[in-house]
């Protein structure tokens, strides 16, 4: 399974809990990597970078708005540098087209 679409669709028969999913993917327009695809169904550890040069830790990812993911158990969140001192109790959102990078586990499995 190489296309996203096609990741996103497994995703959505193995967890029906994850129903917006398709129709947000369509509507942004943009791919998604498959490491991103499967932070929509396994809670672990990822990280992202995005063009500013922001890094985000955090532990799961839904497409619930055209155009963004939700990110959710955030552990850290670094600007320039610097740790930011927030909880992310809500989780945030980040617009896909900031993002540069992802990866899993990026402290190992």
């Amino acid at each position: 399974m190489t296309d996203a679409s096609e990741f996103i669709g497994h995703v959505e028969r193995i967890y029906p809990e994850h129903c917006g999913t398709r129709s947000a993917y369509k509507e942004a327009g943009r791919s998604i990597s498959s490491s991103m695809g499967k932070a929509l169904a396994d809670v672990f550890q990822y990280a992202m970078g995005l063009k500013d040069g922001t890094i985000i830790r955090y532990g799961s990812l839904s497409l619930d708005n055209p155009g963004w993911v939700h990110l959710t158990d955030i552990d850290d969140v670094y600007v320039h540098g610097q740790k930011l001192d927030y909880s992310f109790e809500r989780g945030m959102e980040v617009a896909i087209a900031d993002i540069v990078w992802h990866c899993d586990a990026p402290y190992g499995s």
